[in-house]
């Protein structure tokens, strides 16, 4: 994974292409139920989103929910809590 976003933060301009590379990375980890590694790589997909397109997006909210899934898949039911509702009160 590091190898590859290495080669994409070298090649791509656009911060929302880095997102969509980080993301799809970070659904292969929440599918092999990795999910703090999937976290963590939400995280940097939302950073890159969000200076894309700006907080109110699509593409940034549906981020949101998936950082509260993984949350809540690893018992932080408060920080999964704080994401869903931060997405759903845009």
């Amino acid at each position: 994974y590091k190898i590859l976003v290495e080669i994409y933060e070298k090649n791509i301009v656009k911060p929302a292409d880095l997102g969509y590379v980080k993301e799809t990375f970070a659904d292969f980890y929440k599918l092999q139920g990795l999910f703090s590694q999937a976290e963590d790589i939400y995280k940097q997909a939302l950073v890159s989103k969000d200076k894309a397109y700006g907080p109110v997006h699509i593409e940034v909210l549906n981020l949101k929910h998936k950082i509260s899934d993984v949350c809540f898949s690893q018992g932080k039911y408060q920080e999964a809590l704080e994401k869903y509702e931060e997405a759903n009160k845009m």
